[in-house]
């Protein structure tokens, strides 16, 4: 049996329609079967609570040329997401997250009139305490297969049915299980991370991969997706619009990202560290790789040319209303004259310290508009140093505390080597009495029955300087009797002057049944400690 997909809104992001052409028996096939049907609406969308009942209605219609009726079945299934983040079908109640055995179609053969069209109508019981994200598929097929050619072809459509239940919030989690150097069918080596959606809620993840060189340099990051064909104009701009709204996770699903190496590696060993985003958490893993030089070789030639920076952190003391000059030096490592540009951009970490480089003026703690140069462009002989100065002026209603920029450095891309870019991180330090100011903004439970409590801390820096917070969660039981503490790890290196961030506590030992009372304390002083109750049950 050959099963053939249409691909083109295959992509769960893009579903509801699958079309699924099975040929039978023959090596000839035609997409044409008398007495066509098709279906709408191709997606449902439900919102229904625990113990309670929801209706839907669906229309099959004949597309058919002819005047003969059409005998079609209808069935529920459920969908379930391969490795590749596609989907596949399989027997209804199948999956953990299937709604299937929930839904009650009126009528599941039907004779579709040629022009007409039937009503089909469905209610969806939702069993009490159920909670979470589930999904279902409807499908429509045509019950007599038409022998063409020696191949018996049969059309069927699958309509998505998703139910969100309505109740008790829950907080999304995901983790990663794999994170190694594969290859691609090219040879080109590839980045691979298993994402695995632990919660009973989809997701929407997006990532990306830092490389670090031996020595910790980071050498170049890779958007992840889930499909590497992005050569067409048409790939690409569909991989720009999944990368801002991200890939959707079933609950318990295991989705592989892929991030191909396309820039210059030397063989040798490296560190890779992934972080998928999902909502406003995230999760990362480290690992050490080794590029072979037949992958090396498969990347491109060797590195033509990179600028060293020396230092590449600057930190100037300026008042409000002075200046101050600073120096730093590119050095071109390669055997070619070079061309490099100056420019001044904001900047952001990622949870493991990665630069994420951002629009001028974009931040509140940016100082990219106090910074001036001579010059901004420079011609660097091979083997060669330049020094470069800078100025770092504050104005008068500067305010005590800390503001940042990037100076980016940048070749741009010859026959005798790929782009290149490196940067040098300016702080100005506006000198003056300042304390820390943290508040909490929300505390939350995983609220998980069985297993690891998991909290989440969503806290604001409010103060002009970056802070690193540390914390503890203790939990009581309901006699105020201490049970256990854990520690809140920030997920980011640090938090910047006036933005918000994210810490979590994972409690490690197991508690039986009953009420809680979960303390968080960041021991910042007032507006730094938060309580809730949770049960286990």
């Amino acid at each position: 049996m050959l099963n053939l997909y249409r691909n083109d809104r295959y992509d769960f992001l893009f579903w509801p329609l699958w079309l699924m052409i099975i040929c039978l028996v023959g090596c000839y096939f035609s997409p044409y079967a008398e007495g066509s049907v098709g279906v709408r609406p191709l997606e449902i969308n439900l919102e229904i609570p625990s113990d309670k009942k929801g209706e839907f209605e669906l229309f099959v219609y004949s597309t058919s040329t002819s005047k003969k009726a059409t005998p079609v079945h209808i069935s529920v299934m459920d969908a379930f997401q391969r490795e590749d983040g596609g989907m596949d079908f399989t027997d209804a109640g199948k999956t953990p997250y299937s709604c299937a055995q929930w839904i009650k179609l009126d009528k599941t053969d039907v004779i579709v009139p040629a022009g007409g069209n039937i009503p089909i109508k469905g209610e969806v019981l939702v069993p009490r305490g159920s909670s979470g994200s589930k999904i279902a598929v409807i499908m429509v097929e045509i019950k007599d297969r038409k022998k063409v050619a020696g191949a018996r072809v049969n059309l069927r459509y699958a309509v998505c049915v998703n139910l969100d239940i309505k109740g008790r919030k829950i907080n999304p989690r995901a983790e990663l299980s794999e994170l190694d150097l594969v290859s691609s069918p090219d040879g080109t080596p590839v980045i691979k991370v298993m994402m695995k959606n632990s919660s009973q809620i989809n997701l929407r993840a997006q990532g990306r991969a830092l490389i670090r060189d031996s020595s910790g340099r980071m050498i170049t990051t890779l958007d992840l997706y889930t499909n590497l064909n992005r050569e067409s104009k048409k790939g690409k701009e569909q991989n720009k619009k999944k990368k801002k709204e991200g890939k959707r996770l079933l609950p318990g699903a295991k989705v592989a990202f892929y991030g191909k190496c396309d820039k210059p590696l030397f063989p040798g060993e490296y560190t890779v560290i992934a972080t998928m985003k999902y909502g406003a958490k995230s999760v990362s893993k480290k690992q050490k790789v080794l590029i072979t030089e037949e992958m090396a070789s498969k990347i491109k030639s060797p590195i033509a040319g990179f600028l060293e920076i020396s230092p590449p952190y600057l930190e100037l003391e300026c008042p409000a209303g002075g200046s101050r000059l600073a120096y730093f030096q590119i050095t071109n490592t390669n055997d070619q004259p070079v061309q490099v540009n100056l420019s001044v951009k904001d900047f952001e970490y990622g949870r493991e310290g990665d630069i994420v480089i951002k629009d001028e003026g974009s931040t509140p703690y940016s100082a990219s508009d106090w910074i001036m140069f001579d010059k901004r462009n420079y011609h660097i002989g091979p083997r060669l140093s330049q020094t470069v100065s800078l100025k770092v002026k504050a104005p008068s209603s500067a305010k005590a505390g800390h503001r940042y920029a990037l100076v980016v450095v940048e070749k741009s891309a010859t026959r005798e080597g790929p782009e290149e870019k490196n940067w040098v991180m300016v702080m100005a330090k506006i000198p003056g009495e300042v304390k820390p100011e943290v508040e909490i903004i929300n505390f939350e439970c995983s609220k998980k029955e069985i297993g690891n409590q998991e909290f989440f801390l969503e806290i604001q820096n409010k103060g002009p300087i970056e802070i690193r917070p540390e914390g503890q969660v203790v939990i009581r039981d309901m006699y105020n009797n201490k049970v256990v503490e854990g520690p809140l790890k920030l997920e980011t290196k640090v938090l910047l002057p006036h933005t918000g961030g994210a810490m979590t506590a994972v409690i490690r030992k197991k508690l039986i049944p009953g009420e809680y009372s979960a303390k968080a304390a960041l021991g910042y002083g007032e507006g730094t400690t938060a309580e809730i109750k949770f049960t286990i049950q």
